[in-house]
């Protein structure tokens, strides 16, 4: 499940190919936008699901593998995540209030910094450091990010909903 190896050769290997993947993916992402913006929705649109699926699936893993620990974890690590996470949700709110975004997409923003946060974290934790122990607060980040994006995304379809009808 995380990336262990006997030789130096193959944990190199491993680590580059972890340091890559994201730049890697998210410039062909890029140049697909710039270059078939139509293909590049259709593609954002079915992957959007995998990749919450696969996250899902990762912070999972990581709890269950380190199930035994995960009270004093809880104890231990609940408090930090609960106030980064809405920290992150507060700058992001901040910076697209200040960028005068519409509402919608203040929510995404917010929801998308609490999602890059918890996966860079477990990556950086789990893959390159290859530590699953520290993947375990990212993995709690991770589980309260979902619940606060829930929220997020109910409270701004609340708010849209009843500018709506204010609007009528």
């Amino acid at each position: 499940f995380f990336f262990q190896a006997e030789d130096g050769i193959r944990d190199d290997l491993v680590t580059g190919v972890q340091k890559c993947a994201l730049p890697i993916s998210t410039g062909v992402g890029m140049v697909l936008r710039q270059r078939a913006p139509r293909t590049a929705a259709v593609l954002e649109q079915r992957l959007r699901g995998l990749a919450a699926i696969l996250l899902a699936v990762l912070i999972l893993a990581v709890l269950l593998r380190e199930r035994q620990k995960l009270p004093a974890f809880l104890i231990q690590a609940g408090p930090p995540v609960v106030l980064l996470n809405g920290l992150g949700i507060g700058a992001a709110a901040l910076v697209s209030h200040l960028g005068r975004l519409p509402r919608p997409q203040r929510v995404a923003l917010a929801v998308v910094v609490n999602l890059q946060n918890a996966v860079l974290a477990i990556g950086i934790t789990a893959g390159l450091l290859g530590d699953p122990t520290m993947a375990v607060p990212p993995a709690l980040y991770g589980l309260w990010m979902y619940f606060s994006a829930l929220l997020l995304v109910v409270a701004g379809r609340h708010a849209a909903a009843r500018g709506a009808a204010t609007a009528r």
